[in-house]
């Protein structure tokens, strides 16, 4: 939520509040925070995962508004978080290869 709230209300730039907060990620105040290609398909899958699994709840509640579309991609999307972590794991291209272009 820090890195989300740096990257989208202060310019990508790392404030004290992340800073604070998160020390496991090193950066400086006032650092540009750069995210590579993979990470930000590992977020940006995790949120579409959160979404649906918000409305699986929700059908859970309201069987009636099951959308049939949705068959199957709650399922997919840990499997897809598994090979992205694994491949920033194994990845040995440099890290500014893989960065995300502001």
């Amino acid at each position: 939520m820090e890195v989300r709230n740096a990257v989208v209300h202060r310019g990508g730039i790392a404030d004290l509040r992340l800073v604070d907060k998160v020390p496991g990620l090193g950066f400086k105040e006032g650092e540009a925070i750069h995210i590579s290609k993979i990470e930000f398909a590992i977020v940006s899958t995790a949120s579409i995962w959160y979404i649906l699994e918000l409305r699986r709840r929700a059908n859970a509640i309201f069987p009636g508004a099951k959308n049939p579309h949705e068959a199957g991609f709650s399922e997919k999307i840990p499997e897809d978080l598994k090979g992205y972590i694994a491949a920033r794991g194994n990845s040995s291209r440099k890290m500014e290869d893989d960065v995300v272009p502001q």
